[in-house]
């Protein structure tokens, strides 16, 4: 089964739509980034139809150790950062992990929707 990155990002969207904004210096808000890994782990906790998709495609590696080159959540990051409706930032991580994933690079992409 195929695949758009405007298909991935349209799922990506519910997601980020919903992250939670904080107030900065002189009373803005902004959205908070999440990581691909975030958004990967938030899609399966939603159970969106676009996880099943990319398990067949990519299988269930995620981060170092997850045994194949390219899983979902980097799927996930190369969708979003080709999107002009998202905003991409990258975190160097050395010496980070989430519960459960260790970044298989040494950066890590950020990402939030535009406003």
């Amino acid at each position: 089964m195929s695949i758009t990155e405007k298909e991935i990002v349209q799922s990506c969207m519910r997601v980020l739509s919903k992250v939670r904004k904080r107030k900065r210096r002189g009373g803005n808000h902004e959205r908070l980034f999440l990581t691909a890994y975030q958004i990967w782990l938030l899609l399966q906790k939603e159970q969106d139809p676009i996880c099943e998709v990319l398990e067949k495609k990519y299988g269930r590696a995620v981060g170092k150790g997850g045994g194949a080159y390219v899983g979902p959540a980097q799927r996930i990051g190369v969708a979003l950062g080709a999107s002009d409706e998202i905003e991409t930032y990258h975190l160097d991580v050395r010496e980070l992990s989430l519960p459960g994933i260790t970044p298989s690079g040494t950066s890590c992409g950020l990402y939030r929707m535009r406003e």
